[in-house]
Parts: structure tokens; sequence; C-alpha cells
């Protein structure tokens, strides 16, 4: 176990509740993990050196190892993982297809060679976006088993890439530009909106997107943007980092938390908007990292031996997006009744658990039937899931 030092206590997040705002070291496993998502309420992947394990693991936890599936084609780090429905995407210099309906008993289906190594990806829709070493960026569609290859577009490197509804934002390897992309289900599927230079140096640019916000990180100076401005880049704040963030990668929990990692250490400044960093969290040493991300309200980092999940001891709220689609569920906290609105015209796979991950309710939903009867469950927390080919969405649902 890596030695653990924080100071002082953080400010709340004004959207995320947690029963204690100072962010702690929640695990430790003795697996590194380069990419890890959530493609269950109950079931997390993590992509290792040349495995893909999945998780049987409660939310905010990294849980224990309940199947193995090995991929040949996984190096040391650099790969990512994406998901949607019932798949898996394990992409590095191929992309590797795992079927994981019954996540206990994963299949691989089917492996598309990349011509490069790997840098950036996304999945939008039906469309897998991977931008690659050649300065190329492919377009795959994954509603037939193949991927069979849309669009190569050249001269479109991408090494971040973030989206917000059908925006996406992206910056190429060298230099501090940043890009705003219309996405489409038709050709030419991008097309280039508008573009920002933060600062004319040659060096690598990282940006996330938390709540509403555009977060993008130059070597010292960090910058928000709002994105329900009408404008693709309107500015919110700009604040000077710490030492300790230079030459870090960004990775937030909210927009009140964020994470910098680095080569051999992991910080988080937390506080409100333009003073995020009067209050700060460190790990310990560590060895060198091969990944970072978010997973639920916490944050994973990986090095070479290990694997740590940093978050909020008592947290326990989910949501996973739906894939693009309009899914509203009201009134949340309820007393009786829950409404649904959806504009999908397929049946859902509905199941309702209480915080131990005991099943109450379990039925395959029409999207007729609009309203879900909680009058006769106890007051308290519960996890409402919707499923389809389209969508997988988890909601916490809190009845009073």
């Amino acid at each position: 176990m890596k030695k653990l030092f924080f100071i002082s206590l953080a400010i709340l997040s004004s959207w995320t509740t947690y029963s204690q705002t100072m962010p702690t070291l929640l695990e430790d496993i003795s697996a590194p993990y380069m990419d890890i998502i959530r493609i269950r309420p109950d079931y997390i992947a993590g992509l290792r050196n040349g495995n893909l394990d999945v998780r049987m693991a409660p939310v905010n936890s990294l849980g224990t190892v309940a199947a193995t599936i090995p991929i040949s084609s996984i190096p040391v780090m650099g790969a990512r993982l994406e998901h949607k429905a019932n798949t898996v995407y394990a992409i590095s210099s191929d992309i590797t297809v795992i079927d994981v309906s019954a996540p206990e008993s994963p299949v691989l289906t089917a492996t598309i060679a990349l011509p490069e190594q790997s840098l950036s990806t996304h999945i939008w829709n039906d469309l897998l976006l991977v931008s690659c070493d050649n300065n190329h960026t492919y377009i795959y569609d994954i509603s037939t088993p193949n991927l069979p290859l849309l669009t190569d577009s050249a001269d479109m490197l991408m090494s971040n890439i973030v989206r917000k509804n059908n925006k996406l934002y992206t910056h190429k390897n060298i230099g501090y530009k940043m890009y705003s992309w219309q996405l489409s289900t038709n050709t030419p599927y991008l097309t280039l909106k508008d573009s920002l230079t933060l600062y004319n140096s040659v060096a690598t640019l990282s940006f996330t997107i938390a709540n509403e916000q555009l977060i993008a990180k130059t070597l010292d100076t960090l910058y928000r943007f709002d994105l329900n401005a009408p404008d693709d880049f309107h500015l919110l704040t700009k604040e000077d980092l710490p030492e300790y963030a230079y030459n870090a990668y960004i990775v937030a929990i909210d927009t009140n938390y964020i994470g910098y990692a680095k080569y051999n250490s992991f910080s988080m400044s937390y506080g409100s908007m333009g003073n995020s960093f009067t209050d700060t969290f460190h790990l310990g040493y560590v060895d060198y990292y091969i990944g970072y991300g978010k997973l639920d309200n916490c944050i994973f980092y990986g090095d070479v031996t290990s694997t740590y999940l940093i978050g909020f001891e008592g947290s326990t709220g989910i949501e996973i997006e739906p894939n693009e689609t309009t899914t509203s569920i009201y009134p949340n906290p309820t007393k009786d009744y829950l409404h649904i609105q959806t504009d999908q015209s397929q049946k859902y796979a509905y199941k309702l658990t209480d915080m131990h991950g005991r099943v109450l309710q379990s039925v395959i939903l029409d999207p007729s039937k609009k309203t879900i009867d909680l009058q006769t469950l106890p007051t308290g927390i519960y996890f409402l899931q919707l499923q389809n080919e389209k969508t997988h969405l988890t909601k916490k649902i809190v009845k009073y």
C-alpha cells in the first residue's frame, strides 16, 4: 500500500453531495489497469497487458475479478476501452470486439486491424472514432459485427476527444490549438465548426468535460469554458496552476474536483470554481503510470504494478449516460410514482435494486407504459436500470 498524503478540507460541489467532502484513497489493488469502464451497474471492465478483466464491482469500487479474456494485441500501455450496450471494444493496434452480454463469460467476437497504433477513441451512436499515429482518424460502423470502415480522414490527428451531445472537442498532439466539430450520422460525419489557440507553443494540451464545462489545461494554466454558451469556446475563468500540476494530464470528478496524472504521481485539487487549488490531495510515490480516468464518482490511476481508486467514502451516486437518446425520469426524489419519458419506440428491460444490489422489481417495460409504482417501497435510495439495444441508463432514485 502506498502512502497517502492530504491537507485541509474541500468546498462541496454544487451538483453532487458526498458524505465526506475530502477525497481519499478508497482502494489499492495489485492489478495494473490502463483503462477501466463500467459496463453494468454491478460490473466493470479493466484492460491490462494482454488481458481484459471483467470485475464484479458495486458503485465506486474496483471489486473482484469475475472473468478474464486474453487479448494478445494489448500493449503495456496506450490502449483504450469503449463500450456500447453488451459490447466492449479494446483498441490499440487492433480493435478487439468482446461480447459481455454474460459478464462472467465474455466472448471475443472479432478483431479488426488498424493501420497504426491508436491515440484516442470515442463512440457516438453507431460510430466508433479512432485517431491513429499516422495522422488519420477512422470512423467505423459498429451497428454491424464486422465494423465496416465508413471514412478515413487524413491530416486529422485527434490526441484528445471529448463530447457534449453531438459536439466533439479535440486537439492535435502538438500545440495548444483546440477544435470543435459537429457530429452527424451521415457523411461527412465530422464538420469543423471552430478552433481556439490557447498558447502558441509546442506542448501537449489536456482537457476534459465535467458538468456543463469544458476544462482545458496548458503547462501552467487551467481554462474553463461554458458548454451552454452560443459560441463553442466561451471562457468562464482562467486560473494559474500550482507547480504539482505542471506537465500533467487532467481528469475531473466534477468541476470542483480535478485530478492531475503525471508519470510518477497523482494529485487532486478541490474547491470552488476560480479557487480550486486551496485544498489538495496527493497520492504518495507511485511507479510509472499507464492509465487514468473517471469511474463512477471516482478517479482511477494505474501504474505498472497497481491501480488506485480515489474518491469519497460513502459516495453511492452513479449515472450511466444513455447513448444519444432522450430519456427523462421524474420526479426524483419521489414519494409514490416515477414517470419515464423517452424518444425510443423499443421496449426496455427495467430493473430496480436497493443499496445492497437486491433486485426489487424486474420486468420488460413497454414504451407506452410511462409510470412505475413505488408506493409499497420504504423510504430510501434505489437504483433504476433501463436497458435495450440503444440505451443503458442507470439512475439513482430517492424515495421519501
